[in-house]
């Protein structure tokens, strides 16, 4: 038994032998999964495919994102209609982003990705090992948070504060003046009994402990 196989091939320019231009850049394509043995098939679909990544993108081995038409459930993940193929192409081990979700995962840490290693073909070439894994938005199988109380890498302050009797800038300057406070207590290394009443030190160790076991990951 092997692992899944997704076959990708770009319905305007099946000649490619990589993407080309930008990452934001959205191709048509149609798309299918091999599961092998270990997951249900997908059957043969259209889909909208471009590349991610930040300095992973100019990598010679290229990251990818899919949009499909409805929600589906793909390797055993929640049904969604996006998914990010992670190149691992600084990770000698192809596992160092697998061991961190997995970890993280473990210690049931909130939005972490799950991940499922998979073999990547692209207008019929071998692109070689990839990570299957969510995209990150707002969703249950993602961030499962209330849509209209705005997204946590974005919020829009002029919405939520006026409900809690505040401007804009008040309640930024909650959070800022949060945030100010935890940083004096840890630079001035205070005694855990202090430390607690500023951060959540389980959450801090499980934090260290997932980022430093990924070292230099791709996400």
């Amino acid at each position: 038994i092997g692992i899944p196989e997704f076959h990708v091939n770009l319905t305007d320019y099946p000649e490619w032998t990589e993407l080309i231009g930008s990452k934001s850049d959205e191709h048509p394509a149609i798309l299918r999964m091999d599961g092998n043995g270990m997951y249900d098939d997908l059957p043969e679909q259209e889909v909208v495919f471009r590349g991610r990544g930040n300095s992973t993108w100019n990598m010679k081995k290229k990251p990818y994102r899919f949009k499909m038409n409805k929600k589906t459930a793909v390797c055993g993940m929640k049904k969604a209609k996006s998914f990010a193929l992670i190149a691992n192409y600084i990770d000698c081990s192809l596992m160092r982003n697998t061991v961190a979700l997995w970890l993280a995962n473990y210690l049931e840490m909130p939005f972490a990705n799950h991940c499922v290693p998979v073999k990547v073909y692209f207008n019929g070439i071998c692109k070689g090992q990839y990570m299957l894994t969510e995209k990150t938005g707002i969703g249950s199988g993602s961030v499962d948070i209330d849509e209209e109380k705005g997204m946590i890498a974005d919020p829009d302050l002029t919405e939520i504060a006026p409900a809690l009797g505040l401007t804009a800038d008040e309640y930024f300057n909650t959070w800022k003046n949060d945030f100010s406070a935890m940083l004096t207590a840890v630079m001035t290394t205070p005694s855990k009994g202090s430390l607690k009443e500023y951060i959540d030190l389980e959450s801090v160790v499980n934090f260290f402990m997932v980022n430093y076991s990924a070292a230099s990951h791709e996400f």
